[in-house]
């Protein structure tokens, strides 16, 4: 009599191969999610960089200062003032292209209209430093603080990552970014001389060294 011979797996053979394949894929999961979170960072770093360049021929052309949070008198925010140099634009543009100001991990960003960018920007401006709006001296923001004021411009933190929600394009030392938006708990930020680096979100949820406003303002003109 011919013996049969099974050539199938057993059930412990599927169990197996089932786990094995289970760990493989958790495995590739984290690979790919870490893979996507560096490079959400690297295109952050980008942008902010871009706006940094922006914020720097902004002060040139204004007498060395830096812009508003919000400017009451033009009804502008901080990257509506940069929009010359960062993209272009003269003022905001139904249609344009506003990715500068979205970082590709903020999934919350919508560009759609002028009010949707300012709620769901990306960055937030250090308006308790850089002034917060025209005719606000509660915090200091009824000047436009030339650079010079600021005796270390590379430890002066103007802008950073903002919260995930309702950003508004402000950051303070209580109100700081979303400490999970690249899965470190760091923000990208950017100092007065243009570099750019990140942040340790501890770092941002105290008021020294980087939220401490200028106590001695000079003469408005």
């Amino acid at each position: 009599m011919r013996r049969i011979s099974h050539t199938g797996f057993s059930l412990v053979e599927l169990l197996v191969s089932v786990a094995v394949l289970g760990v493989l894929a958790s495995i590739l999961v984290a690979v790919l999610g870490s893979a996507r979170q560096r490079s959400d960072l690297v295109g952050s770093v980008s942008n902010v960089r871009s706006i940094g360049g922006a914020v720097q021929l902004f002060a040139a052309d204004n007498n060395g200062t830096t812009p508003y949070w919000y400017n009451g008198d033009t009804d502008r925010y901080w990257w509506e003032l940069l929009l010359p140099y960062s993209l272009g634009y003269e003022e905001y543009q139904e249609g344009g292209d506003y990715s500068i100001y979205h970082s590709p991990a903020h999934d919350e960003f919508d560009g759609t209209t002028k009010y949707t960018i300012n709620q769901t920007i990306s960055y937030g401006w250090n308006y308790l430093v850089g002034g917060r709006h025209v005719g606000d001296s509660s915090f200091k923001g009824d000047h436009a603080l030339p650079t010079s004021l600021f005796p270390e411009p590379a430890n002066t933190l103007i802008l950073t990552d903002g919260p995930k929600y309702e950003c508004w394009g402000y950051i303070t030392h209580l109100r700081p970014g979303d400490p999970d938006r690249y899965g470190n708990n760091k923000l990208v930020s950017l100092f007065l001389d243009g570099h750019v680096q990140p942040l340790p979100y501890e770092d941002l949820s105290q008021e020294d060294p980087y939220f401490k406003v200028i106590k001695e303002l000079p003469e408005r003109k």
